[in-house]
């Protein structure tokens, strides 16, 4: 099985549970490889400088993020030009996400509220100062969005390399509602070892 097959099936899965057409609206979505993210042990997931942040639990290393980019969106929602309505992080092979998916094995890693949008990141949350919880990287993370939009980018985002050079430690794009609330999916092992984080916005 390729990546590609496990994330339709992962976008399948999160998506026949949604409302209407969610999340195409009459556009065109794909998967866009935003790079591996460079996790020490847990993630942060929210809108930059959230205020207040359940971090997901996850295992050290470089995993890579891909992110279902929704673009030609129907206007009468108010949809931004480009804009993600699944971040997926995948952290074993696909072949064992898809044998945890068709046991459900399945949970909820966050269990709380967190906000989220117009902006959403996702960020190595246990360095000393994570760029996630920076306000001053709230801002830069909006207005490069601002300029990406007016430049017609697909997919638009803004990929932080990691200190070491190697990977990101944070990556920012728009989501689907100015207000909305983080969601999350931990698809598991039998011994509840952590394969895939699908991440989201529950608004």
């Amino acid at each position: 099985m390729e990546s590609t097959e496990i994330l339709e099936l992962i976008a399948r899965t999160h998506h026949a549970g949604s409302h209407g057409d969610w999340p195409h609206l009459g556009g065109r979505a794909a998967f866009h490889r935003a790079g591996e993210l460079v996790v020490n042990g847990s993630l942060g997931w929210a809108r930059p400088a959230p205020g207040e942040l359940v971090p997901i639990a996850a295992p050290p290393g470089s995993w890579p993020v891909h992110l279902e980019v929704v673009t030609d969106a129907d206007p009468r929602y108010g949809m931004p030009p480009s804009w993600v309505s699944l971040a997926v992080v995948l952290l074993a092979a696909p072949e064992e996400i898809a044998e945890a998916l068709a046991a459900g094995r399945v949970d909820d890693p966050i269990g709380d509220y967190q906000p989220l949008g117009p902006v959403g990141a996702l960020w190595s949350d246990d360095a000393p100062l994570p760029i996630g919880w920076d306000r001053a990287f709230a801002d830069r993370a909006a207005a490069h969005l601002a300029d990406g939009e007016r430049a017609g980018h697909v997919p638009n985002l803004l990929a932080v390399p990691a200190d070491s050079g190697r990977g990101l430690k944070c990556v920012a794009f728009r989501t689907a509602s100015p207000a909305g609330t983080a969601g999350a999916g931990a698809v598991r092992g039998p011994d509840g070892r952590l394969l895939c984080l699908f991440l989201f916005d529950t608004d």
